[in-house]
């Protein structure tokens, strides 16, 4: 997850809520929904990427995943929004990610 912008042989890390998955590229894309980029020194992945994890969502250009709020649920990995609570449940904390 590099860019190398005009002359400068030095490849620059994408910075968070961008990544880059090709070489030789000028500059970093913008996440993807579904995953964030905490910018490509602290990212497990070599691109730059990290899937979102459950009880979060990650919109286009996260930077880190956010909690599903209260009354929604993820409950399952790289959403890019959280599912409303079924009928009958609560799903009062932030971040539920079963009813």
């Amino acid at each position: 997850g590099h860019s190398c912008r005009g002359k400068n042989a030095e490849p620059e890390p994408c910075s968070a809520g961008f990544y880059q998955d090709e070489i030789g590229q000028s500059d970093c894309k913008v996440c993807v929904a579904g995953f964030y980029c905490p910018g490509t020194l602290s990212a497990s992945h070599p691109n730059g990427t990290v899937v979102c994890p459950l009880g979060h969502y990650c919109v286009l250009g996260s930077k880190y995943p956010e909690p599903c709020p209260t009354g929604s649920l993820a409950g399952h990995v790289g959403l890019p929004y959280c599912q409303s609570c079924p009928e009958r449940y609560t799903c009062e904390q932030p971040g539920t990610i079963a009813s």
